[in-house]
């Protein structure tokens, strides 16, 4: 069997001297143990140290030169009395010194005002005097015998030479003897550090009022919150430390305390930052296919702008389809079908995103768009005419290079209509689609098949004429319609684009305004005279045309009183 000897450092063996005790020592099979003193225990480590409670250097112990001990002489210092870092009255004995300029001054304590005093001479009395502060100091012999008695003294070098001094928690530079001596006044008064277990158990608790604390405040979603709560926990922490627990003789390590409620802030918030970039990311993605990529950088910058699920919303919404798309798909094949509405979507998709607008769906050959969903983009009813005008004037490059491969030409309708309309996610759980339902998007549809009737490629309803910058955009009134499915008629204009005859010819289209109004009013012989006038230099347009035979119908049949000339009920869709 071994068996441990443990020898008393220079401390603990003055105490012992000293006290004339020998302290129980108690050690467990870990090495680890206690040293009892008065019912107090010490904690000592495996080799036996333990952390020693410092009060303070030189400033706190009488000091004497050893060549006044070796000289055995009494000697003089200088008695002044001051009120101690507890606010207690407290009599220090101080070597007088003289500085470069022979000026006399003495070392004050650390806790004073400052390190160095000068005196000053009144009235044959001497004080110190710094910084406003000013204490009567009084010079008193003292002899080697009553400044020895009932002492423990310590022989040490304090010359720099020596290479005696130590880093310690109170100064830089320190002799080393000072730790035997703050150790053992540390075993004389008792004031001992808590236990490990003690402190371990208020630095967990400090992390975990701390973190619940931290994790309420998170729960919230502020971030600015977040941190300044992190910050607020790290200072009271620290308040704490300073002004309750080391003056109870805690000696807390609250780095890990404050290292892991910050680490758990920084961890959290690392992982919110990732959620909302893989949401971004999702957003991006899934409406990237719906709307222009400007409006989807704005749905993610803004994202209160955005809201999830159904909303009624004021849109304008346009549908675009291709005449007589059956007969062209029956003499293509699938290959060949297939790259000409690639071509085709393609171009007009992009027209929609350049606008601003959202591609609702395809449906074959049709393409469905809305203006003003998700977000709002100001004037939504002139965004959707300019993509509609441009589609049209898109549209000839498109079929030039289709009659270079050997491919039947594209002509479309466009119908637009605004109003309020339930637009978001449609759908299952499972799929859905972002899209627009309602009675003005059904308007908008019915619009789009009037096209062929009245011989238009773009037609839009009153609602849209409304908002429509008159000075941008031109259009001519062609009749009022009573759809089917509604009860109401509505106003159907007709908007002219760069390649329209009527475009060039401004006097033909002045000559059927006037001509329609002839027709609202009743004057059929005068309206048939106008309408006649744009055929003979426009004889294809199919609205002038089917006004004319109107007007010729009244003329020789007029309305009776319960006959309505002005609206065009329509029995199909």
């Amino acid at each position: 069997n071994i068996e441990e000897v443990y020898f008393p450092s220079l401390g603990y063996a003055a105490y012992q001297a000293f006290t004339k005790s020998s302290p129980d020592i108690s050690i467990n099979n870990q090495s680890i143990g206690n040293l009892e003193i008065r019912d107090k225990l010490l904690e000592l480590n495996s080799n036996g140290e333990t952390k020693i409670k410092w009060i303070g250097g030189e400033e706190k112990f009488d000091t004497i030169s050893l060549h006044k001990v070796i000289k055995g002489k009494d000697f003089n210092k200088y008695l002044v009395e001051l009120r101690d870092s507890y606010g207690a009255k407290k009599e220090y004995y101080l070597e007088l010194k003289k500085d470069a300029n022979n000026k006399e001054y003495v070392e004050l304590p650390s806790d004073k005002i400052g390190s160095k005093a000068y005196i000053v001479t009144k009235d044959g009395r001497r004080f110190i005097q710094m910084d406003g502060f000013q204490k009567e100091v009084k010079e008193v012999t003292i002899s080697l015998k009553k400044f020895f008695k009932d002492k423990i003294v310590f022989v040490g070098s304090t010359a720099v030479g020596a290479h005696d001094f130590r880093n310690t928690p109170i100064e830089a530079q320190l002799p080393g003897v000072y730790a035997h001596m703050n150790f053992v006044n540390m075993l004389l008064t008792q004031n001992f550090f808590q236990t490990e277990d003690t402190k371990l158990s208020y630095s967990l608790s400090i992390f975990g009022v701390g973190l619940v604390i931290l994790l309420i405040t998170m729960f919230f979603g502020n971030a600015i919150l977040d941190l300044v709560m992190v910050i607020t926990i790290s200072l009271v922490v620290l308040y704490l430390d300073y002004s309750i627990y080391i003056p109870a003789d805690f000696d807390l390590a609250l780095f890990f305390p404050l290292l892991g409620i910050i680490s758990t802030y920084s961890w959290i918030t690392f992982l919110n930052f990732n959620q909302a970039s893989a949401e971004k990311k999702h957003i991006k993605g899934a409406f990237s296919r719906y709307v222009a990529p400007a409006i989807v950088d704005d749905m993610l910058d803004n994202p209160d702008k955005l809201k999830v699920g159904g909303e009624r919303k004021d849109i304008t919404c346009m549908f675009s389809d291709v005449r007589d798309f059956t007969s062209i798909s029956e003499n293509l094949t699938p290959t060949q079908l297939a790259m000409a509405l690639n071509r085709y979507m393609g171009e007009m998709t992009d027209i929609v995103f350049e606008t601003n607008g959202t591609l609702d769906k395809y449906i074959g050959d049709a393409i469905v768009a809305f203006w003003g969903a998700p977000i709002d983009i100001g004037d939504h009813v002139n965004q959707a005419i300019d993509a509609s005008v441009k589609m049209l004037e898109a549209l000839p490059k498109i079929n030039e290079e289709f009659k270079k491969q050997g491919l039947p030409e594209f002509k479309i309708g466009l119908g637009l209509n605004s109003g309020i309309c339930s637009v978001g996610n449609m759908g299952s759980d499972q799929i859905f689609a972002y899209t627009a339902l309602g009675d003005n998007m059904n308007l908008g549809a019915r619009l789009e098949s009037l096209c062929k009737h009245y011989g238009a490629q773009i037609l839009i309803s009153e609602y849209t004429y409304e908002k429509m910058n008159k000075d941008k955009f031109s259009s001519r009134l062609i009749d009022k319609v009573r759809v089917k499915g509604k009860v109401e008629p509505v106003a159907v204009y007709e908007v002219l684009y760069s390649y329209h005859p009527f475009t060039q010819d401004k006097v033909s289209l002045n000559s059927f305004r006037q001509a329609y109004e002839h027709f609202v009013a009743g004057n059929f012989k005068e309206a048939k005279v106008l309408f006649n006038e744009v055929l003979e230099k426009h004889p294809n347009d199919k609205s002038s045309i089917r006004l004319s035979i109107s007007c010729e119908k009244w003329i020789n049949s007029p309305p009776k009183d319960d006959e309505d000339w002005i609206i065009t009920t329509m029995e199909t869709k």
